[in-house]
């Protein structure tokens, strides 16, 4: 169902690519004119948009697996190696799906081989479920690791959570012709598919409780239901948008903007198991900045951009522009101010400018 990496489809532009890019050189820029007006000058490390964003989005990683390590290099002796139940979700692409033949392939798979091989991890795949069916087998502990998931306090009943290593937005989709509909507070009384077990769900069903939620086993069986008419929307992260975007899509449905709830995905083991943890965090700290920006890459290309991005990434510019030119103002009558200050000060001591004391 889900089709190779490198495929395009238009609701991975906003938050994958380019505007944030632009903004942030522009706010660097600004900043800098700030700081030589201050006075204060800024470092380069310090300023928005300094790290390229395959690496800050996957950033939290490296830190917090260096902080449960107590170093940057993860291993000193190599550990002795484990075997670990995987439980892979059957279609979450781009993340982890059941491609052809079977083969379980995606983004955390990919990293989840770079990890095993530097935590000292032989991974037993099991056959591909939906999610629900594996929380339920990680509940009962008949399974050791899970991957792309996002923590969330029912969960970390029975589970441990590394830290991130990617995070992406969830939108809503619509059709074409129902492009009003795109935000959730105007789809009371509608029905709108959201995957069953997902971080989301209950996000979503907490918030907008008028909403008529429709539980479906992945993000490609909502929108199934959404190119037949059965829903009047679905929610989903935009990665997996993008991933089973078909022809036709592009004039068929309509993405909206994103609905203030976003998935950082982690991997999770089970409670307690802090050995397996450990070795985990330590894995994704070694990938380091070139392997997630090879890894994210692979998964997450960079596609043309939609119409939304435009206007958004305007009324941005805007703002910063504003808001830029109002510090600079004030801060060159600031500047101004200070140098007439002392000339006041004489003058109104009757010494005459430049003159020494008794």
């Amino acid at each position: 169902m889900g089709r190779a990496p490198g495929g395009r489809g238009p609701s991975e532009a906003l938050w994958l690519t380019g505007p944030a890019r632009r903004v942030s050189s522009a706010v660097v820029m600004l900043l800098g004119v700030v700081s030589w007006l201050a006075g204060a000058p800024v470092r380069a490390a310090d300023a928005p948009g300094g790290a390229s964003q395959a690496a800050a989005v996957a950033a939290p990683a490296t830190t917090a697996a260096t902080a449960a390590t107590g170093s940057s290099a993860p291993w000193g002796p190599a550990p002795a190696v484990r075997v670990v139940r995987f439980a892979p979700e059957r279609d979450y692409g781009p993340f982890v799906y059941a491609g052809p033949g079977g083969r379980v392939m995606g983004l955390s798979v990919d990293m989840l081989e770079h990890v095993a091989a530097v935590g000292g991890l032989s991974v037993q795949t099991l056959p591909a479920r939906p999610l629900s069916e594996i929380l339920d087998a990680a509940a009962r502990g008949d399974v050791d690791l899970v991957s792309s998931l996002r923590p969330t306090p029912e969960r970390a009943r029975f589970l441990d959570f590394t830290a991130p290593y990617v995070e992406v937005p969830a939108v809503v989709v619509t059709r074409a012709a129902d492009a009003g509909f795109d935000r959730l507070p105007r789809l009371a009384d509608e029905s709108v598919a959201v995957g069953r077990s997902y971080a989301v769900e209950s996000w979503v069903r907490q918030r907008y409780p008028r909403v008529h939620w429709v539980p479906v086993p992945d993000d490609a069986q909502g929108l199934a239901l959404l190119r037949t008419g059965q829903v009047r929307a679905v929610v989903a992260d935009v990665a997996s948008v993008a991933f089973y975007w078909q022809p036709g899509d592009e004039r068929a449905l309509h993405r909206g903007d994103e609905i203030g709830f976003a998935y950082p995905l982690s991997f999770a083991v089970r409670k307690g198991d802090a050995d397996l943890l450990r070795r985990l965090n330590a894995g994704l700290a070694s990938v380091g900045t070139a392997g997630r920006t090879a890894v994210l890459a692979r998964w997450l290309p960079a596609p043309a951009r939609d119409p939304v991005a435009p206007r958004r990434e305007r009324w941005i510019a805007v703002g910063v522009a504003s808001l830029g030119a109002g510090l600079v103002l004030s801060l060159a009558w600031v500047r101004r101010a200070r140098r007439r200050a002392p000339l006041a000060a004489e003058a109104g001591s009757g010494a005459p400018p430049g003159g020494g004391g008794a």
